[in-house]
């Protein structure tokens, strides 16, 4: 335990801990209901605040996700998750939104999570991580799923495949 405070003062003193904030992404997320829906300046300031308290402490976010967020938490996350990705570039992030989404039943059966989630992972820089990424959604007939998941990505309609992401990749290169 001593070590740990002590190992936890270092890095602070050095300015590379940023502690998770579970209260500040909470109070942000408590927000949302308030919102009108056709108030995008709202809704876009919602979210950037979201995506920022979210993208300050990565690792910290992926325990959250992976220990304490609740469906209903999860589903305001899925409405930042390609800001997610394609701020942190960061698989594993998108990995534990996925394991996330699967360890609740609620959030099983709602496509538009999975949906959000596909799209994001073309976010990702590291088309070999957006494969492996795709290679784990479940399938239609997974125990995982209760209803099938669209695959799209991006605008074009395209079905969401390891092929497809990489072309999105080497586009924006």
């Amino acid at each position: 335990m001593e070590k740990e405070k002590k190992q936890e003062q270092t890095s602070i003193e050095k300015g590379t801990a940023i502690m998770f904030d579970v209260d500040k992404v909470r109070a942000i997320m408590a927000r949302y209901p308030h919102i009108h829906p056709e108030d995008s300046y709202l809704l876009d300031r919602y979210w950037k605040d979201l995506s920022d308290a979210l993208l300050e402490d990565v690792d910290g976010t992926i325990h959250y996700l992976r220990s304490e967020a609740t469906p209903e938490e999860l589903e305001r996350v899925s409405e930042v998750t390609d800001e997610l990705a394609e701020y942190s570039q960061n698989a594993e992030l998108i990995h534990a939104i996925q394991d996330a989404y699967l360890s609740h039943p609620e959030t099983r059966k709602d496509p538009l999570l999975f949906t959000n989630l596909n799209i994001s992972i073309g976010f990702l820089n590291d088309t070999a991580a957006a494969q492996q990424l795709l290679k784990q959604q479940p399938s239609e007939n997974s125990e995982h799923r209760s209803s099938p998941i669209p695959r799209r990505h991006g605008d074009d309609g395209r079905p969401c495949t390891a092929e497809t992401v990489s072309e999105s990749a080497g586009s924006r290169i």
